[in-house]
């Protein structure tokens, strides 16, 4: 919630005087909402559920929603193929920071609960 908060103060100047600026700030805000009931309504529907299987669940179906994505706007068979640094740092983030992040997520969200796990995003 003081994610919000602070997206509001921090925005409050410049709210009219760019709609892009304003549709980002929209989107941040809606974003932070979703966090807020998937954490309310994940502890009564995952209490039984692994957490390690709420997050590959989870990263999978994300994966394939933006990869469909990706396809129609970038159609990304038309670029040059990225070097293998860059795949190593793609993978490398994936595997340590998102995925390790919601595996914490949910393990505190079945340990702890909604309002607890909100709190350990601060």
């Amino acid at each position: 919630m003081l994610g919000v908060v602070g997206v509001v103060v921090i925005s409050r100047a410049d709210a009219l005087s760019a709609d892009a600026r304003l549709l980002g700030i929209g989107l941040c805000l809606s974003g932070e909402l979703s966090y807020e009931f998937a954490a309310l309504r994940g502890r009564r529907h995952l209490a039984d559920v692994a957490p390690l299987k709420s997050a590959t669940c989870q990263l999978l179906a994300s994966t394939l929603i933006i990869a469909m994505v990706v396809a129609v706007v970038d159609r990304p068979w038309t670029l040059a193929a990225p070097g293998a640094g860059t795949w190593v740092a793609l993978g490398a983030m994936a595997l340590f920071g998102t995925s390790a992040a919601y595996i914490v997520f949910f393990e505190i969200l079945v340990r702890a609960g909604g309002s607890n796990v909100m709190l350990s995003r601060c």
